[in-house]
């Protein structure tokens, strides 16, 4: 598990434990396994797995009683009843929050996306991906595109050679006519 990964899935047992815990923020250890057993049985919207059953090769066995909505009954144990309430809200925070999640990871991966319509001669740049350090070009070109194979990828020509290339690695070429017209390196 990456750092990244690490940290987001700390957020998410912080942000269960932050419902339950107690004004006086003492009882958030005895809420943690409940925690876990909630993020762990939960199906994740980016690998749409429970992350039980990328460790143990299938799903948590959850009591069905536990997974149907609670039944108004006065002669439960209160604990019991108390246990299925948390569960069922934490189940339904961690759905609002994953969906959630999907839609800001959409909005952000569309904001990078390419909707440039590139046609046959236009001139682009091709993202550097073997950026140095910081102050390197991000972009190398300029590149002729010889053909538009679909709505995700061109060829261009590179070095004579006839290169396909994903759009979100390429943009329109401006020439500036203030500058020379060498490639950029």
């Amino acid at each position: 598990m990456t750092n990244g990964a690490l940290e987001r899935s700390h957020k998410i047992l912080a942000e269960y434990l932050r419902h339950y815990v107690s004004k006086s923020l003492d009882n958030w250890d005895e809420l943690l396994p409940y925690a876990m057993f909630v993020y762990n049985s939960t199906e994740h919207t980016s690998t749409r797995y429970q992350p039980y059953a990328l460790l143990y090769g299938k799903n948590i066995n959850i009591p069905v009683k536990l997974k149907a909505k609670p039944e108004p009954r006065y002669n439960y144990d209160d604990n019991v009843y108390d246990l299925k309430q948390k569960f069922q809200e934490a189940h339904q925070i961690a759905r609002n929050r994953l969906i959630k999640n999907k839609e800001v990871n959409k909005r952000y991966y569309d904001k990078k996306t390419n909707t440039e319509e590139l046609k046959i001669n236009d001139m682009i740049l091709l993202k550097d991906h073997t950026q140095r350090n910081k102050l390197s070009p991000l972009w190398k070109g300029p590149y002729e595109v010889l053909d538009v194979l679909d709505s995700e990828n061109v060829v261009m020509s590179r070095n004579r050679n006839k290169v396909t290339v994903h759009k979100n690695d390429v943009k329109l070429y401006y020439e500036d006519n203030n500058m020379d017209n060498e490639e950029v390196e």
